[in-house]
């Protein structure tokens, strides 16, 4: 979350955050790229196992010969060619992934650009009131009094705002949407 603390006349800001993917900054990304490779080599091998083992069978003479060629090309065939096919729609799949995975980087950055979350309407740990954060003794998250988290526990302090600024809210009270 965005929190901005005033400590000597300075502005801190802490930016909302996404894991970034495997994608290098050259743009290019083996975990796509392998599945095309893949789907492009399948497809066409299963298409030439189908023809060589109709090929097969239509050179024997006996029926009881042309059995097997059919049925060991065209179930191995099949499934090469299906599992090329399964290639390019994992493909697909990893770029819907991808674009989601981008609308959702746009959307933090438009945040942090309006002022973080709250939109400016002075939902910072700077802004809220003196004896209204607390947090346990060797904690890290703020939190507000009422929190399920510390409530009824001993060891509970009263944070500062300066103190809070240094900290994590709490994700289940949420003080900064909150205060």
């Amino acid at each position: 979350m965005a929190v901005e603390a005033v400590e000597g006349g300075a502005v801190k800001e802490r930016r909302l955050r996404v894991p970034t993917l495997t994608r290098s900054d050259s743009g290019f990304d083996l975990r796509n790229t392998w599945q095309i490779a893949a789907g492009a080599l399948l497809m066409p091998f299963g298409l030439i196992v189908i023809l060589l083992g109709w090929y097969g069978a239509a050179h024997a003479r006996v029926d009881q010969q042309q059995i097997p060629y059919l049925i060991s090309g065209g179930f191995i065939g099949l499934g090469l060619m299906l599992g090329g096919g399964l290639m390019f729609w994992a493909h697909w799949l990893y770029r819907i992934y991808d674009q989601a995975d981008l609308q959702h980087r746009e959307l933090l950055d438009a945040i942090n650009r309006l002022g973080g979350v709250g939109g400016g309407n002075g939902a910072s740990a700077a802004s809220a009131a003196p004896g209204r954060l607390v947090a346990t003794a060797s904690g890290t998250n703020f939190h507000l009094p009422d929190c399920s988290v510390v409530k009824g526990r001993r060891g509970v302090r009263t944070v500062s705002a300066s103190e809070a600024a240094k900290m994590e809210p709490c994700r289940i009270c949420e003080p900064l949407v909150h205060s």
